[in-house]
């Protein structure tokens, strides 16, 4: 797997390097399936797998995320994108703020596809700096809530002070909707 720490890059390459071991690992399995099936044998996905590409079948149906993050001291962002045809609505709102709510509106497909190539599915439920030895008090919380239409049931995903490989990734993707 495609490894590597470089001290000048710092935290960047740490979080590159843990996105290419995902896709790396991610076609490693589609490969290593495909050569079971040629040769006769018979393969049987895991259950988090099965999650993950039913949740990747069903981005299509989805009608609403919401997304929060913040902490004590800097307060919450609550983010509603709600899908409408071939359009999403985008309702940004602060918790330290007096104002109303910005909205925007985006176009559907380009948002679903930039969202697709996340794999959120693959995320656990919870995230939390316990899990690596640390507590952090008054750090930053999340939560990523995923309303499908469908068979689909909403998915949530949270975090404390913990996040997945490829969070900053949905995090910018949905604040730049409120920077064009």
């Amino acid at each position: 797997p495609p490894f590597f720490f470089h001290a000048a890059e710092g935290k960047r390459a740490c979080v590159l390097s843990r996105w290419l071991g995902v896709v790396y690992k991610r076609l490693y399995i589609r490969v290593t399936y495909r050569k079971i099936e040629k040769i006769g044998g018979t393969t049987e996905r895991a259950d988090d797998e099965e999650v993950a590409i039913k949740f990747q079948e069903n981005i299509p149906n989805i009608y609403q995320i919401d997304y929060q993050i913040g902490g004590y001291f800097e307060g919450n962002e609550k983010y509603r994108l709600t899908f409408e045809a071939d359009q999403v609505i985008a309702t940004k709102h602060h918790s330290h703020e007096k104002s109303s709510p910005i909205n925007a509106v985006i176009d559907n497909n380009t948002f679903l596809k930039e969202f697709s190539a996340l794999h959120i599915g693959e995320w656990r439920d919870a995230y939390a700096d316990s899990d690596y030895g640390e507590e952090v008090m008054d750090g930053t919380t999340w939560s990523l809530k995923v309303h499908f239409s469908g068979e689909m049931n909403t998915t949530e995903f949270v975090g404390s002070n913990a996040f997945p490989y490829n969070f900053g990734t949905l995090d910018q993707l949905i604040k730049k909707i409120f920077n064009k």
